[in-house]
């Protein structure tokens, strides 16, 4: 099945039955279903214009992919392929006469790093986009896959120019996806997100198929830096038509164990190709934690990487936050309720592919509470928190770790009962014995820059008068002063603050100075980044501190700049406008398929 750029919605019920039975869903033009049509009076009208019409919604947010799209810097002229073992009819290099808009598509892989495909480049060869390989299934349609590459306009590579190509390419691609014996397997995955040595590991897989069919399962272990073969296992299921079947192996780690590991699952059958998943473990060592660069901030307010002046890029990554990056590209939304590391390492990869050096983690405070640090046991929370900043570490980026979002009684006020948290005092001790605890167990990672709060500011813009605002602000700022002081526990550390709602927030007030810090991180949501912009970079700048654009909107928030994503590359040139021209510590943005629609973020 091909489409364009346009789709009717009547095509949508053959698409689901299609799919449904294991077809594939192939777009020539990049962008599956980018603009849903509807017959009206007059002829078709396109309902991109009115992203809140909910069946247009659910379609784009739950059911299909949709590309990444953005303004390149200069016009696109070659493209050239990257892999031909994967492409291998599609000519090495063509032109493209086409506009400069170029498509980040999301195609269909079985690993779980990121891996370029095919890159675009300018007339003096600068490299424009990289369309990537993802893993990407359906809930409903475990055996369907989704197929997208391309540029827009007419120059995109799968035009009538290159169609003797393309056409062989696409049946290559999708030949798995069309057979009526094609075995899914699903969520492949561990039992923790991060182990000890000598611990016995779980490893389990859902295995689905249109037919009945017997299938032999071989699962191999492998040292991720080495690729030597560690462990092999092979066991025999039976699979039901339609049905679900789970397939379990278990393998101890090593005593001297290697930090992180590969594992990977065959599903062979007697007449149809072997079918391939992967999925990954890490294991908690310390030489790893400590191969990071350490960050810092020199006494006049500079970023330190390594301790050489540093600007900051990167993306947000959430553990348990179902509008993260990793569940937004996991369409099987695992990560609330089981976060993946190999998730988290393919989106990582995509951070230094892209030239990036920075992590924001937030949300911690839902798994985590100072009970979790006085327990002594290695529990799941700890392992949550180990796998994410291993991963850092390991891609060498800085880890912006925030202990708290919004304010500690959102998320333990049941726990705790009624009181304020910024002064009571029975919250004050169990918010400085957790955030304390936090350091102390993250004492091994040397790239860590500590967000102290999540706009802490969020619960005060009701006060109604300037006595009301001068006090919040003045309980805020005593707060944040001494969770700094429980972070440092004598050793100095950079410490910052995420802030939103520059001109209204009662802490932006230059008579209640944020002198004590050494950062802040801007949130921008709003129809003129620009002006929020301009609004957000000199009050913080103001300080003699360094100043973050830390967010500025995602795909499902409804005060984003642009819900449906296709105008983000002038926004983006706006913003870094405004972060360059105020000298601005870094962009560190919300979302993952933000900072790659911009070539410079």
């Amino acid at each position: 099945m091909s489409y364009g750029a346009s789709v009717p919605m009547s095509a949508l019920p053959n698409i689901k039955r299609f799919l449904a039975e294991g077809g594939g869903l192939v777009s020539p033009a990049g962008a599956p279903l980018s603009h849903p049509m509807v017959r009206r009076k007059g002829g078709w009208e396109d309902l991109s214009a009115d992203f809140e019409e909910p069946v247009v919604r659910k379609v784009f947010l739950h059911m299909l992919p949709f590309a990444k799209v953005y303004k390149g810097r200069k016009p696109t002229r070659f493209c050239i392929v990257l892999r031909r073992d994967m492409l291998p009819n599609l000519p090495p290099m063509w032109e493209l006469d086409g506009d400069s808009l170029g498509f980040i598509p999301i195609t269909d892989g079985s690993q779980h790093l990121t891996v370029p495909l095919i890159a675009a480049l300018s007339e003096d060869g600068d490299v424009l986009t990289l369309p990537l390989v993802f893993t990407y299934r359906l809930a409903r349609y475990p055996c369907a896959r989704i197929v997208a590459l391309g540029f827009s306009g007419a120059g995109h590579p799968w035009s009538r120019r290159t169609w003797d190509y393309a056409s062989t390419a696409i049946a290559d691609m999708v030949s798995l996806a069309i057979r009526r014996n094609y075995i899914a397997i699903r969520d492949l995955m561990t039992d923790q997100p991060c182990y000890l040595p000598d611990e016995e590991v779980a490893i389990t897989a859902e295995l689905v198929c249109p037919v009945s069919v017997d299938a032999q399962c071989q699962l191999f272990i492998r040292e991720r830096d080495t690729g030597r073969i560690v462990h092999k296992a092979t066991k025999l299921v039976k699979l039901k038509a339609g049905e679900r079947t789970q397939v379990q192996f278990h393998w101890r780690i090593p005593i001297q164990s290697h930090w992180a590991y590969d594992i990977w699952m065959n599903a062979i059958t007697s007449d149809s190709p072997m079918v391939s998943e992967r999925t990954m473990l890490i294991v908690r060592t310390e030489r790893i934690a400590q191969r990071a660069k350490s960050f810092a901030m020199s006494n006049d307010g500079i970023p330190l990487h390594d301790g050489k002046p540093t600007w900051l890029s990167g993306f947000n990554l959430y553990t348990n936050d179902s509008r993260g990056i990793g569940a937004y590209f996991d369409s099987e939304r695992r990560l609330g309720k089981h976060p993946l590391p190999d998730l988290w390492d393919r989106n990582l990869s995509l951070l230094t592919l892209y030239g990036g050096n920075a992590i924001r983690q937030h949300y911690y405070e839902r798994i985590l509470n100072e009970r979790v640090f006085s327990r002594g046991n290695y529990s799941w929370a700890l392992r949550v928190l180990d796998a994410n900043h291993l991963l850092i570490a390991y891609h060498d980026a800085i880890a912006l770790t925030n202990p708290f979002t919004f304010t500690p009684a959102c998320y333990w006020r049941k726990r705790l009962g009624d009181g304020d948290p910024y002064c009571d005092e029975r919250w004050l001790r169990a918010e400085r014995e957790y955030v304390k605890g936090l350091a102390q167990h993250l004492r091994i990672y040397p790239n860590i820059a500590w967000e102290i709060i999540n706009e802490p500011e969020g619960y005060g813009r009701t006060v109604q008068d300037a006595t009301e605002r001068r006090e919040y602000a003045e309980r805020v700022t005593k707060w944040c002063g001494m969770m700094r002081v429980a972070i440092e526990s004598g050793e100095r550390k950079p410490v910052g603050i995420g802030l939103a709602f520059a001109s209204l927030s009662p802490l932006w007030s230059i008579r209640h100075n944020l002198r004590f810090l050494d950062w802040s991180n801007v949130h921008c949501y709003s129809p003129k980044p620009l002006r929020r912009g301009l609004w957000a970079l000199p009050f913080g700048l103001n300080y003699g501190r360094p100043c973050l654009i830390g967010e500025a909107g995602m795909p499902n928030a409804t005060n984003s700049i642009n819900v449906f994503l296709s105008e983000w590359g002038d926004s983006y040139d706006r913003m870094l406008h405004v972060a360059l021209s105020e000298r601005a510590m870094g962009f560190v943005n919300f979302y993952l398929n933000n900072p790659l629609q911009h070539p410079y973020s």
